[in-house]
């Protein structure tokens, strides 16, 4: 299937490896044994895709988690032809420690997989503001990878490679709204999609 989707996976791979850089920053000081705050949560890098319910067990041990499994997804996307199926990416060995209290509390690592495809479509060219392409294109090694690659039937099909990786597509996964109480409004909709 990697074969199929070249571009993505190489848009994939360099969103995980940003991301786990966003969060190794939290904006955010996390108190010992107290959950973020609703206006924290919307400043964390990443945290706009767990759902509300989640929101009480965020606390500074779930969110290392939770780069955890952002970790664990750039691992395996930096090995190809392997693919960051949930299944694959919740297998322990695939992820560090830090990752089981993730799942431990109600985190799936769909909602890692997501955060990235959301930022990867936003990112592209053909279906977002072109920043992926802009940002990589000058850059010695990445450019020539990035460039180097052959054109595929299914670049940016961002729908269809997140069925592959196991997002069903009747499910929302994000990312959330939040009114001013910080109480769950629903997702995001795309405006064509209405």
């Amino acid at each position: 299937m990697i074969d199929q989707f070249l571009f993505l996976f190489f848009l994939l791979a360099a969103q995980a490896e940003l991301q786990i850089d966003f969060m190794n920053n939290p904006m955010v000081n996390f108190v010992r044994g107290k959950p973020l705050s609703s206006d924290d949560i919307e400043i964390c890098s990443g945290l706009e895709f767990i759902p509300h319910h989640l929101h009480c067990q965020i606390f500074k041990s779930f969110y290392t988690g939770y780069q955890a499994v952002f970790r664990g997804i750039a691992h395996i996307l930096s090995q190809p032809p392997a693919i960051p199926l949930p299944s694959i990416v919740n297998r322990p060995y695939s992820l560090d420690h830090g990752a089981n209290f993730y799942f431990s509390k109600g985190g799936k690592a769909e909602y890692a997989l997501a955060c990235l495809m959301h930022a990867a479509e936003e990112q592209s060219g053909a279906c977002g503001d072109g920043t992926f392409e802009e940002t990589w294109e000058d850059e010695e090694l990445v450019g020539k990878q990035y460039t180097g690659l052959e054109v595929c039937a299914n670049d940016e099909d961002f729908g269809l490679v997140s069925m592959k990786l196991g997002l069903d597509p009747r499910i929302g996964w994000g990312p959330y709204l939040f009114d001013v109480d910080g109480e769950d409004i629903g997702m995001v909709m795309d405006s064509d999609s209405d």
